[in-house]
């Protein structure tokens, strides 16, 4: 019966990470149609600022956060510039998007790196894989006030 209720809970966060990503596409612009690109599931591109923390349970911190500009999205992956040589691994993903004047929805998944690639010099392209979405509650504090700050930033543009 365990078995039967784990897989019920595995695809309801397939779900519920379906739905944040959507809609975090839905209030984003769309610099132009999907990727031509052959893969399993459509590319939407999207240039979003993303910060960009290193996953590492109970001992994340955001000493090592760092901003990153997403390059496209689709319902289970992004691909991210970074400025820096990424370590394998698992990272917090977090977006803050303005929906109106004074209102800023944030998105926090975590996400698995499944490839890198050098882009120029100093920036290597990423491709991270949606683990799943993370609740407010369960991103480290730090974190949570560093998003504040992204979208404080909001007023200055």
């Amino acid at each position: 019966m365990s078995f039967l209720f784990n897989s019920f809970l595995a695809r309801k966060k397939r779900i519920d990470l379906g739905a944040k990503v959507r809609r975090l596409m839905d209030l984003s612009i769309a610099r132009d149609s999907t990727t031509t690109e052959a893969r399993n599931d459509d590319r939407y591109k999207r240039t979003l600022p993303v910060l960009i923390t290193p996953w590492r349970g109970a001992e994340t911190t955001n000493l090592d956060s760092h901003i990153g500009i997403t390059r496209d999205m689709s319902d289970s992956g992004v691909r991210v510039f970074f400025l820096r040589e990424p370590q394998k691994g698992d990272f917090i993903l977090s977006f803050v998007l303005r929906r109106e004047r004074d209102v800023l929805e944030c998105f926090h998944f975590l996400a698995e790196v499944r490839n890198s690639a050098r882009f120029a010099p100093d920036i290597c392209t990423v491709g991270l894989m949606f683990k799943e979405h993370l609740e407010e509650y369960q991103v480290v504090a730090g974190v949570l006030s560093l998003t504040e700050l992204i979208g404080k930033q909001y007023d200055c543009l």
